[in-house]
């Protein structure tokens, strides 16, 4: 039997809220160590409720009604365990409750920033939101504080996915394009320019090597990041690693430059520094040497008059007999008063000179290095069959839909997609339609696979609440 055959409506759910429904999560939770798993569902909409549903044998029954915002409310997190919601609201507050007891366990106040899309970290301690300002702030949950924020001097960060890995979150935002930080470093490492317009949805993979985009333009997008990322990285790596390895073997290649370097401009300005260091001491030796190289006869005549008759003439007879009797020793002399006289503040120049002129000379070869280190490290990426579009971040495939593609998501083993417009198509991630579901009489906010990945949720402005099931094919064409 194909594959879409299997694919049907489970529960629909209408008047499920008394406004529209803007967005829905599944939660599993395990009753005790050793207890049965228990699905649950939050949806929060326009009404400014959060609505908990227990689903048992695909019926839904309402187990909380969760207040505390007054506006709407925009988006629903739930933590990786399944015990706490987080709630964020056009009122500017991200509430964080706990799931079972339906309790609120306390408020964060994030003054007048529209908080939109939210999502957890992994270990479900964090929580990550965009902004009006293209801000991204990252709340520490169990301090109730702020832990960092992220800027991508972008503009509003409309929607936002933290890597199931924990090392990167995504934004997308009102000019069409992604923004990919480093959580560790709290760097900006990647941007991809995704789409003409508002995406209204990025979400990473499952294994966190693609994200798959949904915008205002009508389109469904999948990018491949991880070898941008790892391009990135390899970048920090070399710079580390040429500051690293500055080491003596260098520093014996920077001292042989140096000699090799001096030339007749060094030389001439040695020569009168040498002419200007005649000191007292040169002086006497220069009388001496006269004094020995006279004759007797020259010696009685100058030897009364010698000290007080040596007049500049004689002197630059002296200096250019000394000048003519420099010979190799005397440079040999030179060169080892020069390396001795190099103190630390010429040795820092000569050092900053030399590595400036290391890093410019860095040629193919190099290069040619850092591509075979590239292709190296990607020996286990899943290249999905080769297909990439690097003046587009790494396009992977693509999927136009009739209108606003508002949310889209990848299934838990990172098979399939699912995109919302105005019904809910599910494909492969190389697009090959699989199914549309029409069961909405309007537009299409939210889904979400649940985490076996073998039911799907989705919640509309018809105010409703449908569950499909979204069997796993035994063969995927990906």
């Amino acid at each position: 039997m194909p594959a879409a055959a299997a694919y049907s409506l489970l529960n629909k759910k209408e008047d499920a809220h008394d406004d529209p429904i803007y967005c829905c999560s599944w939660a599993n939770v395990k009753s005790g160590e050793n207890g049965p798993t228990k699905d649950y569902i939050v949806t929060g909409g326009l009404d400014t409720l959060i609505k908990v549903w227990k689903l048992d044998n695909n019926r839904l029954e309402l187990v909380h009604t969760l207040q505390g915002h007054c506006m709407a409310v925009v988006s629903l997190a739930v933590s990786p365990d399944g015990h706490t919601i987080a709630s964020a609201s056009l009122d500017s507050m991200l509430i964080i409750w706990e799931l079972l007891s339906g309790n609120k366990v306390h408020e964060i106040q994030t003054g007048s920033i529209d908080v939109w899309k939210i999502a957890f970290s992994p270990d479900g301690s964090k929580i990550v939101s965009g902004s009006h300002t293209g801000k991204v702030t990252i709340y520490d949950i169990v301090n109730n504080s702020i832990d960092k924020i992220l800027d991508t001097r972008g503009k509003f960060a409309l929607s936002v996915d933290w890597s199931p890995n924990g090392k990167h979150i995504a934004t997308g935002s009102v000019d069409g394009v992604v923004y990919i930080f480093d959580v560790v470093q709290c760097k900006l490492v990647h941007t991809i320019e995704a789409h003409t317009q508002t995406i209204r949805s990025v979400k990473f993979s499952p294994n966190s090597n693609s994200i798959v985009t949904a915008s205002n333009d009508g389109s469904l997008k999948i990018f491949d990041v991880l070898i941008e990322l790892l391009v990135d990285q390899l970048d920090d790596q070399l710079d580390d690693q040429l500051d690293d390895q500055l080491d003596d073997q260098l520093v014996d290649q920077l001292v042989d430059q140096l000699d090799d370097q001096l030339d007749d401009q060094l030389v001439d300005q040695l020569d009168d520094q040498l002419v200007d260091q005649l000191d007292d001491q040169l002086v006497d030796q220069l009388v001496d040497q006269l004094d020995d190289q006279l004759d007797d006869q020259l010696v009685d005549q100058l030897d009364d008059q010698l000290v007080d008759q040596l007049d500049d003439q004689l002197i630059d007879q002296l200096v250019d007999q000394f000048d003519d009797q420099l010979d190799d020793q005397l440079v040999d002399q030179l060169d080892d008063q020069l390396d001795d006289q190099l103190d630390d503040q010429l040795v820092d120049q000569l050092v900053d000179q030399l590595v400036d002129q290391l890093v410019d000379q860095l040629d193919d070869q190099l290069v040619d290095q850092l591509d075979d280190q590239l292709d190296d490290q990607l020996d286990d990426i899943n290249t999905n069959n080769g297909t990439y579009i690097c003046a587009s971040g790494n396009l992977v495939s693509s999927l136009s839909l009739s209108s606003w593609v508002v949310s889209a998501c990848f299934s838990p083993d990172g098979t399939r997609v699912v995109a919302a417009d105005d019904s809910v198509t599910i494909a492969t991630t190389n697009m090959k339609q699989l199914k549309t579901f029409q069961e909405h009489t309007d537009i299409v906010w939210d889904l979400a696979f649940k985490p076996d990945g073998k039911k799907l949720l989705s919640v509309g402005k018809d105010k409703t609440i449908n569950i499909y099931e979204t069997p796993i094919p035994k063969q995927q064409n990906t």
